[in-house]
Formats: C-alpha cells, structure tokens, sequence
C-alpha cells in the first residue's frame, strides 16, 4: 500500500528550499505525523524534523480515546505508507511552522476530534492543501489515502 504523491504549491523562486511531507502507516489505530524540510544557509546543507500528535498518556488507551493531555513527539525517523510531499514557499513554511507551535502547547487529545490526524489536516489547511472531510474518513490511513486522491486530482 505504499504510495508517494509530490505535488509542487511554489508560486516563485527562493533561495532555499522547503517542502512539507504529510505522513500516515496503518495499524491498530494507526498514525499521521509531518515531515519539515528545509534549507539551511549557514551549514549549506538539508534539514528536516519530524512531528506528530500524541496522547500524553500513552500507555492508556481509554484516556487516548475520551481525553488526556495531548503532546507533540518526534517522528523523525519513523516510516510511513503513504506521503504527501509538497514543495512550498518559505512564507507557506513559515504558517505551518506556526500552526506546530500552537500544538506544541497545552492542547488536549480526544481520539476522532484532536488527535493525530487533526493536526496533520490543519497542517495542510495552513500551506493551501485540499483536504477531505474527517467523518468519512477517520482512521489516519483512510484520512491520508483520501488526502492523496483530492491531490492528486488538482
């Protein structure tokens, strides 16, 4: 089921590069997380980090399901199924950056309504991405493959 879709939003040449993949596996209840990439003038060179939503505890599965602390983790390294690559402008970048830090903050983690996926979709709202309606599609696997098709489309 792997499956790469590379899509290209720049609307002008920059300097440097940057580019956002969004991120899903499938599992139990499978997971969604993004991957930042961009370029660093100082060391010339490519960075990336990448970022997902937890719940805080989560070795609890009911306090995932109806409520617990939610926190950012790194994901850097882990592997996906399906990827949605987008070449963006720095200020698009810069949105999403800022839509990470609000998450990075205090922010609760209800399953189906503020987890995972919710942060991966307001990610892809921030740098202009069509994204599909949650209900029907609520499992992070299911949300990414519908994200691929409606971009695949435009």
């Amino acid at each position: 089921m792997n499956r790469t879709v590379y899509i290209d939003k720049r609307n002008r040449s920059e300097e440097l590069d940057y580019s956002i993949a969004i991120s899903a596996y499938d599992g139990e209840w499978g997971h969604s997380f993004v991957m930042f990439f961009w370029g660093d003038r100082v060391s010339q060179s490519s960075r990336f980090e990448g970022v997902g939503f937890y719940p805080g505890e989560a070795d609890n599965n009911l306090k995932a399901a109806f409520g617990s602390s939610g926190v950012l983790d790194n994901d850097t390294w882990t592997n996906s199924e399906l990827i949605l690559s987008v070449q963006i402008n720095k200020d698009n970048f810069d949105a999403a950056r800022v839509v990470e830090a609000r998450w990075r903050k205090p922010t609760p983690y209800i399953l189906g309504i503020n987890d995972c996926t919710s942060f991966i979709a307001e990610i892809a709202v921030s740098i202009g991405i069509a994204t599909p309606a949650r209900v029907l599609a609520p499992y992070p696997i299911q949300y990414m493959d519908a994200l691929l098709q409606i971009n695949e489309e435009s």
